[in-house]
């Protein structure tokens, strides 16, 4: 991650037991964060669409040493215009939908 990120975050993902590095991003760049956050929903909502139990977990964490969960990505929902199935977003800490 560069040094110039203001809020310094990873994009992590479990799909065999342990959390996985995808990708560090800026918190703090409200585009790119909504960039990667519509794409991994979107990973999301097609890997595990119709599965009982999903076989892909996705959360962003902040990118210390020892990560502290932020947000987790759950549910899947379709897109009003496309139809297509995608992984809704939600705060760790109090439950809610973004």
């Amino acid at each position: 991650m560069p040094n110039q990120a203001k809020k310094p975050v990873k994009l992590q993902i479990n799909n065999s037991g342990a959390w996985k590095d995808v990708v560090f991003f800026d918190a703090d760049d409200d585009d790119r964060s909504l960039q990667i956050m519509m794409a991994a929903a979107r990973l999301y909502g097609v890997v595990n669409e119709g599965l009982e139990k999903p076989q892909l977990a996705m959360r962003i964490v902040t990118a210390e040493a020892v990560p502290v969960p932020l947000i987790r990505c759950e549910d899947i929902v379709r897109d009003d215009a496309s139809m297509q199935p995608r992984g809704r977003w939600f705060n760790v800490l109090t439950g809610q939908s973004l």
